[in-house]
């Protein structure tokens, strides 16, 4: 019986590969269509091989997307060969296929020559250090790649280190996504080696990793010089609970960044004067996306007054603000605030910045300079109460 089980899920799958398989070649045979999605179809290297064959003499086809399926090394070679020839292609996803080093080396080799390739997405695949080596040495000679996706590679120092110092010697590459691999306080500071350099990348996603503040100070001093990025994302790294240190003088004097999320914050008297000097003095930044989890009194209250007279931040990584449902009485506010209870129980107010407070509880003092700040109501509270974030 179970066997019998076992040859039909066979037999069900090879038809649902050959039917997307086919849908895909006869799309991309008529040369019409300029995007071809096939994701999470279980296609393999069989798939991959008569796609590739139909790709060489393509003239429309602009973005091919192959992620989530199990196409490995060997479909990842017979799509790289088409990439040696085909000058349309301009978006290649190929995120999580199963593919590893050699697969990410043929494509790094067709990298090389390849003048038509915008984006690439490799993320969720194993190419590991040499993988990573092999695209950095295709950095250096490719001139035409604006997006690389390499997050959940599996990549460490020494990968890190190559991509790094082929960015700067790289002018075309805008975008570049490292999240959820193993960077440490050594790969980051090669990154902020970069970013001292490096005129092009305008934005650089870093969440997921395994630096701390050591690795936060570079990344901090380097864009105090750097001009040309907008973007960062440095959320979720171990150890890394107060960045406002580290970033105050680069948010301070940076002209160029509009995006940056720094992730679990503490803030104390200290910290928060450092949110309020930044706001006073920033009038690029657009979003600042802070996660707190322990704010003192004192830091609440100075922070309190600093959003009060802030008129440049806009946004922030939970609601953007909106300038029509608020009330006359929260408008000079520019952002909203948004509680959380470790269950994450959420009550939202219109208001000004995100801030996140994990912390299971909040001091009685603490939570009327909250019911101040915001105007909360009486009927507010005592929803705050039941979800436990009054003590």
């Amino acid at each position: 019986m179970n066997s019998l089980n076992s040859s039909a899920r066979n037999s069900f799958s090879t038809y649902y590969e050959n039917y997307f398989t086919e849908r895909a070649v006869r799309k991309i045979n008529d040369n019409s269509e300029n995007k071809i999605i096939s994701e999470n179809s279980g296609l393999t290297e069989i798939s991959a091989k008569e796609i590739a064959t139909a790709l060489l003499s393509n003239t429309s086809v602009e973005l091919l997307n192959l992620n989530h399926n199990s196409i490995g090394d060997v479909g990842a070679l017979e799509i790289a060969e088409s990439l040696h020839i085909n000058s349309t292609l301009q978006n290649l996803k190929l995120s999580s296929n199963h593919i590893g080093v050699l697969g990410a080396q043929a494509i790094a080799a067709a990298l090389e020559i390849n003048t038509s390739l915008e984006q690439l997405n490799l993320s969720g695949n194993e190419i590991y250090t040499d993988g990573a080596i092999a695209i950095a040495k295709s950095l250096l000679l490719n001139t035409s790649l604006q997006h690389l996706d390499l997050s959940s590679t599996e990549l460490n120092y020494l990968g890190i280190k190559s991509i790094a110092a082929a960015l700067v010697n790289n002018f075309s590459l805008k975008i570049l996504h490292l999240d959820s691999n193993y960077i440490d306080d050594r790969g980051a500071i090669e990154i902020a080696e970069t970013l001292r350099n490096n005129t092009t990348l305008q934005k650089l996603s870093l969440s997921d990793n395994l630096f701390n503040e050591g690795g936060a100070n570079a990344i901090g001093e380097a864009l105090i010089t750097n001009t040309s990025l907008k973007y960062l994302n440095l959320e979720k790294n171990i150890k890394f609970d107060t960045p406002l240190q580290s970033f105050k003088k680069a948010l301070i004097n940076n002209t160029t960044l509009t995006t940056c999320k720094l992730g679990n914050t503490k803030i104390e008297y200290e910290d928060a004067n450092s949110l309020a000097e930044i706001l006073k003095n920033n009038t690029t930044l657009t979003k600042l996306s802070l996660n707190i989890f322990d704010i003192s009194p004192i830091g609440l209250t100075t922070l309190r007054n600093s959003l009060k007279i802030d008129t440049s931040l806009t946004s922030n990584s939970v609601n953007d603000f909106n300038e029509n449902q608020a009330t006359e009485e929260v408008k000079h506010y520019k952002r909203s605030f948004k509680y959380r209870n470790k269950e994450k129980e959420t009550l939202e107010h219109k208001g000004t910045i995100s801030l996140c407070l994990l912390a299971p509880e909040l001091p009685t003092e603490i939570a009327n300079l909250i019911s101040q700040q915001l105007l909360i109501t009486e009927h507010d509270a005592d929803t705050l109460q039941r979800i436990g974030h009054l003590v």
